[in-house]
């Protein structure tokens, strides 16, 4: 979607697990737009994975969480990105692995 200046995109993907992940990023959005997203999540940590630091919000303990017990955040120039979902942590390195590169190159 596009309003003003902010432009956010979601993906939702199955992976070969048949978990689910989706990715959710937002160009020159405010930092509500995180909050706005992670709702009640409270930080559990920080990951770094190939140069790139997450903060993690990993639910998988609290009951009622739905979709997303597993969250990774991180700001990589202008995108704030969001990849959260039901995937192993196996499965979350890669992707995050994908994304930061791919956003990396598209500066």
């Amino acid at each position: 979607s596009h309003s003003g200046n902010t432009v956010t995109w979601y993906v939702g993907l199955i992976t070969p697990m048949k978990q689910f992940i989706a990715i959710e990023q937002g160009i020159s959005t405010s930092d509500t737009w995180f909050g706005s997203l992670l709702g009640t999540a409270q930080a559990t940590g920080h990951v770094t994975i190939d140069g790139v630091r997450w903060t993690v919000y990993d639910q998988r303990t609290v009951d009622g969480v739905g979709n997303f017990p597993y969250s990774l955040a991180a700001t990589i120039g202008t995108s704030h990105l969001v990849l959260h979902g039901s995937a192993s942590d196996a499965e979350f390195r890669v992707l995050a692995t994908a994304v930061a590169t791919s956003v990396s190159k598209g500066k």
